[in-house]
């Protein structure tokens, strides 16, 4: 039984294409944009609508979700436990 070549090419190439999604904002104009780039580019600096050296990363929370036992106190505790006993 041999490894299924397509879907390892696939998968492949997949993975090469997925790049970061970054979102920036310009200091000079407030021009709000996203930008796909790898991890090797540069960081863009410059405006692509006003042309000034003024474009920062902006930054926000990552959304989380604990699904599964043991993220909570109270998880796997007996009453006994929770009053003190």
């Amino acid at each position: 039984m041999g490894v299924d070549q397509t879907r390892t090419e696939n998968d492949y190439q997949r993975r090469e294409r997925t790049v970061p999604t970054y979102h920036y904002r310009c200091k000079n104009c407030g021009y709000d944009f996203t930008e796909e780039q790898s991890f090797d580019d540069a960081p863009i600096t410059i405006c692509p609508k006003c042309e000034q050296e003024q474009v920062r990363k902006v930054f926000s929370a990552v959304p989380i979700e604990f699904k599964g036992h043991g993220f909570y106190r109270t998880d796997g505790a007996s009453s006994s436990s929770k009053s003190g006993k």
